[in-house]
């Protein structure tokens, strides 16, 4: 199996730290009387320990009690007080090497349990290639495997030797993975997706490393940078099969990898990885540049919208005196009407003062409130039509009348 790393010395730690928490060492490290009987078969007291502590650990978390290994003294406490033994006899425990592989070989054989063998990593590999396909988590994956060699009562090897199975059984997955996804690449496509990665006189980039650009903030101008880079990723045609074959969590991955890698580094790959990556990344930008078009257009027209409300309260604020000024005039305008209507005086006789008139005839033509602008205009125009024929006498005809024509009553 290859030597590769698949774990962080955080995690390394994570998964090789025993218990120590009272809540988890009564989950897994709880005696039963049965077990009790056979702990008290061995003779002394060092030995009944280190037997109990054998006992835990092949259960959980499924490996034996290795040479000089000091264990937690929650846990160390926990098991001492169930069987009565000072915790401090522990450290006499398999001075002789030959009594704990003894300890071991019998809870193997009294408990149905086998140690790690070549077969086994065959067996797991079968099992977690198909995992792997989905998810090539490292953590998942040893996870997995540990899990899985408890439920087939296998005592776990090392944690090395862990690490190598899974990397073994990523980089089948890989090939796997990167196998589906050129079988749906034609050869033209292949050769374009190289082309993508050739940088161009006009842009001074490659056409991938240009649509990898971060999308900019709202503005009109970037909408249509989006649209035309949609535009560009389309017309290369790529069939949707390659990324609705693989795994969320997969095609995240090959996504990542691909936005993340240089360009330069992106042409040293093997033409099928090359191809995986250059395809998978380019469908998953085409659906992030969709979702970022849609919320750009949607903030423009919300900007928009913001800024005419704020004109609008601008216009209405601004207007506040000329709305003001109209209503005093229309009060004014009524009272002289009321007045003229209690008096019975003509509306051509002194009935709404020259000022008010002029003023009502001014705000009527320049003002955006009111609603019957034509009628105002026709009634200020007839009172002062009317006043001024009545202020200036007309000459008689003979055949006209000399009794002047009838008032207009309000």
């Amino acid at each position: 199996m290859p030597r590769r790393t698949i774990l962080s010395a955080a995690q390394r730690v994570l998964f090789e730290t025993l218990p120590a928490d009272r809540s988890d060492l009564t989950k897994y490290y709880l005696l039963s009387d049965e077990d009790l009987r056979l702990i008290g078969s061995r003779r002394r007291m060092q030995n009944r320990l280190g037997f109990a502590v054998q006992l835990c650990l092949v259960r959980y978390p499924g490996r034996v009690l290795r040479a000089g290994e000091q264990l937690p003294p929650p846990l160390l406490s926990f098991v001492a007080d169930q069987i009565g033994a000072d915790p401090m006899a522990f450290g006499d425990y398999a001075r002789r090497d030959q009594t704990r592989r003894e300890h071991v070989a019998f809870l193997v054989q009294h408990l149905g349990l086998s140690t790690f063998r070549r077969r086994h990593v065959r067996d797991l590999l079968r099992w977690l290639v198909p995992i792997a396909v989905d998810n090539p988590k490292g953590s998942l994956l040893v996870g997995s495997v540990l899990n899985e060699l408890r439920q087939r009562r296998i005592l776990h090897p090392d944690l090395s030797v862990i690490e190598r199975l899974v990397a073994a059984a990523v980089g089948r997955a890989d090939r796997r993975v990167l196998t589906e996804i050129n079988g749906h690449l034609n050869p033209y496509q292949g050769r374009g997706l190289d082309a993508w990665l050739v940088p161009e006189p006009n842009r001074h980039q490659s056409r991938f490393s240009w649509v990898r650009q971060p999308v900019g903030k709202p503005c009109p101008a970037n909408l249509l940078a989006i649209i035309e880079r949609l535009r560009a990723i389309r017309a290369f045609n790529l069939s949707t099969a390659i990324v609705d074959d693989l795994s969320p969590i997969r095609r995240q991955s090959l996504s990542r990898e691909g936005n993340r890698v240089a360009i330069h580094n992106l042409r040293l790959f093997s033409d099928a990885r090359r191809h995986a990556l250059t395809a998978v990344t380019l469908l998953e930008l085409e659906r992030s540049l969709v979702d970022d078009a849609l919320a750009m257009h949607d903030r423009i027209i919300a900007r928009v919208l913001q800024q005419g409300k704020r004109r609008q309260a601008d216009t209405l604020q601004g207007d506040a005196r000329q709305i003001k000024q109209a209503l005093a005039m229309f009060g004014s305008l009524g009272k002289a009407l009321i007045t003229a209507r209690e008096k019975e005086i003509p509306l051509g006789r002194s009935s709404i003062p020259r000022s008010l008139g002029r003023r009502c005839a001014r705000w009527s033509k320049r003002s955006t409130y009111c609603r019957n602008r034509g009628a105002l205009i026709l009634l200020v125009t007839s009172m002062h039509s009317t006043r001024r024929s009545a202020a200036t006498p007309r000459p008689c005809s003979r055949n006209s009348s000399s009794r002047p024509p009838p008032a207009v009553r309000m």
